[in-house]
């Protein structure tokens, strides 16, 4: 389950503050080594978990795209656990991320997405989320190739204090002197 070895990176500005990581994807069958990627026609909406440890499709997509069960694995959710049949697809990311061979179980019922990207996809790169002014970004850099660290960037925010009128860096829109200002 190794990502192609060139480093590819994708970054999401969602213009908001969002309330998921959502992204689209593609699914296909499985090709390792030198066998062609072909996407299902569809573009599929994927949300990024990291509370899951394993990438999930629905049930229902599996039947759709006609995969075949290679296992079954007992899954965990937060309403309970549940014996699932596993499949072996490829995992089409954007801005060129190819992961030509992943297992996936899949899931009963309505997750609001066609495929929740887990533990084991995100665990392969470097994954951040920016909620700067109000807007969220998301960096999904893979294979890893350096340390992200918060910690050593240049002075935070909150160090360059502003002035009690001025607008508050937080991004509520509020001015810093009724809100973390006080």
């Amino acid at each position: 389950m190794t990502p192609q070895t060139a480093c590819h990176t994708l970054f999401v500005d969602y213009g908001y503050r969002a309330r998921e990581i959502a992204t689209p994807c593609k699914i296909g069958m499985s090709c390792p080594g030198n066998r062609q990627f072909t996407p299902y026609p569809r573009e599929l909406r994927a949300i990024w978990d990291t509370g899951a440890t394993e990438t999930t499709i629905t049930e229902d997509l599996a039947q759709k795209l006609g995969l075949c069960a290679i296992n079954k694995v007992m899954v965990g959710g937060v309403t309970g656990s549940a014996l699932c049949n596993t499949y072996l697809i490829a995992l089409a990311l954007p801005n060129g991320i190819l992961i030509p061979e992943i297992e996936v179980a899949d899931c009963m019922g309505n997750i609001g997405c066609d495929i929740l990207i887990g533990m084991d996809v995100i665990g392969m790169g470097d994954f951040a989320v920016c909620n700067f002014g109000g807007n969220t970004t998301f960096t999904f850099r893979v294979p890893s190739v350096s340390v992200v660290d918060f910690t050593r960037d240049n002075e935070p925010a909150f160090a360059l204090k502003p002035g009690r009128n001025a607008q508050c860096p937080c991004g509520s829109g509020k001015k810093f002197k009724k809100c973390c200002g006080k």
